[in-house]
């Protein structure tokens, strides 16, 4: 398998959903989000965000979107990621380890 294509696969998941989750954030608090998507390159591409924040931000987040494509089957899902991701299944289920009863504050 490739990895570099699988990291550059994370990378843009963690970037969609950060970005995501910050419009909603300035929404809610009446600020522009003008420009973001050049800060949020700029803070990857200079390694000022950890790799471990960004695969376990990721996974929690792709988690809760795949989750239901997978017919609410945790194991399914965790397969899907892993393989999605090319990381071990393993890696996935530890990160998922203590989100059970996590609520969003997305409405």
């Amino acid at each position: 398998m490739d990895a570099p294509r699988y990291k550059k696969l994370m990378l843009d998941r963690f970037q969609e959903h950060v970005q995501r989750d910050y419009e909603d954030y300035c929404r809610q608090h009446g600020l522009d989000h003008t420009n973001d998507q050049q800060l949020l390159t700029f803070l990857i591409d200079h390694e000022l965000i950890p790799s471990a924040h960004i695969q376990r931000y990721t996974v929690r987040q792709e988690f809760e979107r795949v989750f239901p494509q997978q017919d609410f089957h945790k194991t399914h899902t965790v397969l899907t990621l892993a393989h999605r991701f090319s990381i071990p299944e393993r890696t996935v289920w530890s990160i998922l380890k203590g989100v059970k009863g996590r609520k969003k504050g997305r409405g």
